[in-house]
Order: structure tokens, then C-alpha cells, then sequence
């Protein structure tokens, strides 16, 4: 299996038939940039990366994909970011979100575990915000009223309020510490609830 683009591009060029010449005269670029694509000393993108795909006749995306390197050390950074969440609750979700971008493409595991952190800080901020709703309206507190408190409890908006943060914060970080230990055993890490938003 070819290790990078350069190599899978030369390769697809032995396939058609081409020399390097060719495919430069065919691809409207320039003999030296196929040779430093080939070579591995750059690496192809916007209109070279189009113009190649195209005269290869090759999806981009399948131009582009890559063999994924192991990095557990990644992993675990993954996993560690939604703790920006003590900066900011959205930052929970965005910081993940970032990592996960930048390397499910080259990092083996990222994607997979970068979808189930995401979908699992989106459906606790989800959670989070409707109970935060549901004490705001000053309804009353259909939510809350499943808890185990009684009513004068529950009808204390300030103690459930705080209640929800230490919650959020606490269940929040403790998942987030479990899977990293997990990862450090070499075991699947598990975030849950999670509602499947990102498949």
C-alpha cells in the first residue's frame, strides 16, 4: 500500500501508462512539479491536486487518502481537549472538534473516537441546555421532577442550578479521565449517553 501521495500518484501514473512528461503536458503543469510530487518534496494541492486527479481520472478524496500512522500520544491529546470546557463550555466541543479535523485523515483512531467525544459533549450540552431552559421559563421543572429530591428541592432554582453545574463539571471530567486511562490499557473508550449526531 502506498505510503503518501506521491508515491500513490507516480503510481496511478506506471498504471495509465505515462511517463512524467506526459502526464505534465496532459495535466497543464510543469515537469518539475510532477517530479517533486512524486519525489515526496511537495505535496499537491488546490489546482495541481484538481488538474492531477482529473487526468488520472481519480476521485481527490481517494487521491488523498493516506495510510494512518499510530499515535497513541494523539489519542490521548484528543481525549484530553474537551477539558477546554473549563475555559468555556462550547469550548469542550470545539477544541475536539479542531483534533479531530486535522487528524482522522492521518491518525489511526481519531476519527472514530474524535465522533464519539463530539457526539458525546454535543448531547451533554443538549441536555444541559434544556434543563437550563426548562429553570429560566420558571416551568415547573418537568425534568427535574425525575431526580430524587422532593419538591422543596426541587423547587429551589438556585440549588439546581448548581446542582446541573457540578454535574456537568464533574460526570464531564470523570468521563474524560476513565477514557484516558482507558487508552493508556490499550481498551475502547466509551462515551456515553451519546446521541449519534455525527455518523
Amino acid at each position: 500500500m502506498d505510503t503518501s501521495i506521491g508515491q500513490r500518484i507516480k503510481a496511478m501514473r506506471i498504471k495509465k501508462g505515462l511517463s512524467q512528461e506526459e502526464l505534465a503536458n496532459m495535466s497543464k503543469l510543469s515537469l518539475r512539479t510532477i517530479q517533486r510530487v512524486e519525489n515526496g518534496k511537495t505535496e499537491p494541492r488546490g489546482f495541481t491536486l484538481k488538474r492531477l486527479s482529473e487526468v488520472l481520472e481519480i476521485p481527490m478524496d481517494r487521491l488523498m487518502a493516506t495510510v494512518l500512522h499510530e499515535d497513541r500520544g494523539m489519542l490521548v491529546i484528543l481525549n484530553l481537549s474537551p477539558m477546554a470546557f473549563l475555559i468555556f463550555p462550547l469550548l469542550g466541543i470545539l477544541a475536539p472538534f479542531v483534533f479531530w479535523t486535522l487528524y482522522r485523515h492521518k491518525i489511526n483512531g481519531v476519527d472514530e473516537q474524535g465522533k464519539s467525544i463530539l457526539n458525546f459533549q454535543l448531547t451533554l450540552n443538549i441536555v444541559a441546555l434544556i434543563i437550563l431552559l426548562n429553570l429560566a421559563t420558571g416551568w415547573p421543572y418537568p425534568i427535574l421532577r425525575l431526580l430524587p429530591f422532593n419538591k422543596g428541592i426541587i423547587g429551589n432554582a438556585e440549588f439546581m442550578l448548581l446542582f446541573l453545574f457540578l454535574f456537568y463539571y464533574v460526570f464531564n471530567l470523570a468521563t474524560i479521565g476513565w477514557n484516558v486511562f482507558r487508552i493508556f490499557k490499550d481498551k475502547a473508550i466509551v462515551y456515553r449517553p451519546a446521541i449519534p449526531l455525527i455518523k
